[in-house]
């Protein structure tokens, strides 16, 4: 709800928590994955791409597990 409305750190620093509070879940990997790609996606900075983006990939492979 909140990357949706443009509040991408807020996301991300919230689907972090959950992460983190329940390693295990394919749904908050899942969350986590699609929030940092949003932010991938609106970020300028190449360095920074490249952290969101290690950011999704990292949660992409263990929300199908």
């Amino acid at each position: 709800e909140l990357a949706d409305k443009g509040e991408l750190r807020l996301a991300c620093h919230l689907a972090e928590l959950a992460v983190q509070a329940s390693p295990g879940s394919a749904e908050a990997h899942a969350v986590r994955a699609a929030v940092y790609g949003m932010r991938r996606k609106a970020e300028s900075s190449l360095m920074a791409k490249g952290i969101y983006g290690f950011a999704e990939r990292e949660s992409g492979r263990k929300a199908v597990k």
